[in-house]
């Protein structure tokens, strides 16, 4: 069966206007075939990845710096990815992270 876990996480949950976060991406073809044409997409971090091929039990991860903008009250921001391929559906994961303005300090 085409299946695959796709997780997202962040190394910050609270950062002030200005700073940089990172979030991580990891996507498993868990499943007992090879996924064909598998994209992962992250439109906050501007994230689009396409594999033609996505091995069983191969493991993608990704890191990518986040610069938290300026807000003028504290504001939750969620980011998405999406994982999908020919062979499956698509899958979502989700990170948070809390960015206070500057005038919090």
């Amino acid at each position: 069966m085409a299946d695959f876990n796709i997780r997202k996480s962040v190394d910050r949950p609270i950062v002030t206007a200005g700073e940089t976060v990172f979030f991580t991406i990891r996507v498993e073809n868990n499943g007992n075939i090879e996924l064909t044409n598998f994209i992962i997409e992250d439109s906050l971090l501007g994230l689009s990845l396409r594999t033609a091929r996505f091995r069983i039990g191969s493991i993608i991860t990704i890191r990518i710096p986040f610069i938290a903008p300026e807000v003028e009250e504290d504001t939750i921001i969620v980011n998405t990815v999406t994982g999908r391929s020919d062979t499956t559906g698509s899958k979502n994961a989700t990170a948070s992270v809390l960015v206070q303005s500057q005038d919090d300090e």
